[in-house]
Formats: C-alpha cells, structure tokens, sequence
C-alpha cells in the first residue's frame, strides 16, 4: 500500500490528474440534488456521517493538491481550498434543489484542509523524501 501510494503521489503528471478529477467528481456531488437520508450511522460516534464525508473529501484533495503543486509556500493552495468549501456552501444555498448551506459542513471542510497540512507536513514528504 506503501509503495501505491508512494508511486501515485511522486508522479507529478498521475497526482495532478487525480486532483483535477476528484475536484470535479467532489464539485459534482456537492452540487446534485440532494435526498433524504435516512440512514443513521451516529451510534458510532457523535460526528454527523456528512460531517466525516466533507472532512474526508477535503482531507483528500488538499493531500492531492499539495503534492501535485508543490510551492515554497503552500499558503495560496490551503486558502484556494478553503475557498473553494465556502463557495460550495454558498452555490448549495443558492441552487434550492435540495440543498443546504450550513457552517458545519465548512467547518468540516476546513479542519480537513489543515489537517491533511499537518499530515503532510510530518509523513507525505517522508513517505516521498526523494521528490522533496
């Protein structure tokens, strides 16, 4: 699994393209109408399953985006990303197609975001140490 990931992550070109493309199959979900879900999963923890999907979603991306757009200063892609969660709040509550905008799911997806920073930070770039 080690070397999956390793493989994935070093290749600029497969990194990239797989943020590109799980930034629009994410931006996609976000957007479709939504439906009643009556599946209550909160018996495990105290964490609204949706809660753990947006942090994880944005988890993911930003671990993608900071290998694929390596700067000195990754400051412009944790903000893009930051962003880029409050516009999807804000177009849901626009959109009215059963959708919601709610502060919680932002804050989901923020905490994903500095979270995978500091994941990053301490393993990505131990796990890649030659591209780095």
């Amino acid at each position: 699994m080690k070397n999956l990931i390793k493989s994935l992550l070093q290749n600029k070109k497969y990194s990239s393209s797989t943020f590109w493309i799980l930034a629009l199959l994410f931006t996609y979900l976000f957007l479709k109408p939504g439906f009643e879900n009556n599946i209550n999963l909160e018996f495990f923890t105290k964490i609204p399953p949706d809660k753990i999907v947006h942090f994880s979603i944005f988890f993911i991306l930003t671990i993608f985006a900071l290998t694929s757009f390596k700067t000195k200063n990754n400051t412009l892609i944790i903000i893009s990303l930051i962003v880029y969660g409050a516009l999807i709040e804000v177009v849901q509550h626009l959109m009215k197609v059963g959708r919601s905008a709610e502060l919680s799911d932002f804050i989901a997806d923020t905490l994903g975001v500095f979270v995978a920073t500091i994941f990053h930070k301490k393993f990505i770039k131990k796990i890649c140490a030659d591209k780095y």
